[in-house]
């Protein structure tokens, strides 16, 4: 038997040593993004998407209480929201068909992290991991977020040598509701 998941996401994730930031692209099932944002704002959706602010400040809540970056301690006891609110910065939306991308950034003043923590798809103890919220009633598998780590971003000048570590394709991480803690395994340029 196949099973597709409940919910997914893809995100590209890349490090930025000159702003010391993660720069993330989130791409997220327009019913995903639409769930996710009745969980921080009472306002319909469709008001959020067409007001620029409201949206701005529904993501940034969903985003800093459900994806966190840092070492492997601070992901297994993750901050509350408020310490942490300075470091997001949204960048904007972008829908595609079916999907939507949320673009944003995460500044890291302690420098490159080395762990993400997502909780994208937590559901409350209460409901099965394994019915989706969709129109049809058959099991779903475990809902999924796949992280594609780049290239750490380069100054316009520095193109990556042939065989040099950048110059490979991405790596991954993946994360579900039963392990939303990974390591990430950066690729990290020759000097």
């Amino acid at each position: 038997m196949l099973l597709h998941p409940a919910a997914e996401s893809l995100a590209e994730i890349q490090w930025n040593g000159e702003t010391g930031t993660v720069e993330v692209a989130l791409r997220l099932r327009i019913t995903d993004e639409q769930q996710l944002l009745r969980t921080v704002s009472s306002r319909e959706t469709d008001s959020l998407l067409g007001d620029e602010e409201a949206l701005e400040s529904a993501a940034l809540s969903v985003i800093r209480r459900r994806i966190g970056f840092g070492n492997l301690r601070d992901m297994k006891t993750p901050k509350t929201p408020a310490p942490v609110a300075d470091q997001y910065h949204w960048v904007g939306r972008r829908g595609e068909g079916g999907h939507a991308w949320w673009f944003f950034e995460v500044a890291m003043p302690e420098g490159r992290p080395t762990h993400l923590r997502c909780t994208l798809f937590e559901k409350p103890s209460s409901e099965p991991q394994n019915r989706g919220a969709s129109s049809h009633d058959h099991l779903h598998a475990a809902p999924i977020s796949t992280f594609l780590v780049l290239p750490d971003s380069q100054p316009e000048t520095r193109t990556p040598a042939a065989g040099d570590e950048s110059s490979k394709g991405p790596k991954s991480l993946t994360v579900t509701p039963d392990r939303p803690i990974s390591a990430i395994q950066w690729s990290v340029p020759a000097s």
